[in-house]
């Protein structure tokens, strides 16, 4: 799951910044996994549908990708009754969250 984060990051981070920040926090039973890149961005009528399966972005033209990795991350945070979404960073990019309920110590 982390790894399609990042790579999803990587591709669309910033050419001439492509700085990407990563942290995790644990919340009583919830794990939320943060991964910001500083990208072009999502615009808001496509933040759903990029966590489908074989649905990419506007901003994908150019760029390989099948459209599978951000709906396995969509999976697994379900399977572990969670959640994954994405908003926009302050400054331009996308800051992707993933929360999993019932999280281990």
């Amino acid at each position: 799951m982390l790894r399609n984060l990042l790579a999803n990051a990587l591709k669309y981070a910033a050419e001439h910044d492509p700085r990407i920040e990563i942290s995790g926090q644990r919340f009583l039973d919830r794990v939320r996994y943060v991964v910001v890149d500083h990208g072009p961005g999502i615009p808001a009528d496509e933040r759903e549908v990029i966590f489908e399966p074989f649905k990419r972005g506007r901003s994908s033209h150019g760029r390989t990708g099948t459209g599978i990795g951000l709906a396995t991350v969509a999976k697994i945070a379900r399977v572990y009754n969670g959640h994954a979404w994405v908003e926009q960073t302050p400054g331009g990019g996308a800051t992707f969250v993933v929360e999993l309920v019932g999280a281990e110590k």
